[in-house]
């Protein structure tokens, strides 16, 4: 698809995702995210996300995410989101994450997410500890 669109006020997956194999157990994991986004319509709205690993939230809050973004005016336009976090998986098994996102209500209006003609990443760096 050209972007993914949101519609609901649950995580969803996106195809940003990463494996690493860590060389020790006692590694940390700085992951960093970049995307585009944008709303479907004007509206007061905002972009949350996260970060899994496997099928465990990295996300803390009420809202259980890393990211909260307040889109400029007017919403409709692209909008730019980062995140970075620092994971201890606490293992020497290949480790899978992936970027979660969702609109904060989507009955104001959908988050459209990841357009083709944007750069979207996920990065993981393993620090040895």
């Amino acid at each position: 698809p050209t972007y993914i669109n949101l519609a609901t006020n649950s995580f969803v997956a996106t195809n940003m995702a990463v494996t690493i194999t860590p060389k020790f157990a006692t590694s940390k994991i700085v992951l960093h995210a970049s995307w585009g986004y944008w709303f479907a319509s004007d509206s007061n709205n905002y972009c949350i996300g996260t970060i899994y690993r496997g099928s465990s939230n990295l996300g803390t809050g009420g809202y259980s995410a890393l990211t909260f973004h307040g889109p400029m005016r007017n919403s409709t336009y692209n909008n730019h989101a980062m995140m970075e976090t620092v994971d201890y998986p606490a293992t020497t098994n290949s480790t899978n994450y992936r970027v979660y996102c969702r609109p904060y209500n989507a009955n104001v209006s959908n988050l459209r997410f990841q357009w083709q003609a944007q750069v979207s990443f996920l990065q993981a760096m393993e620090i040895a500890v």
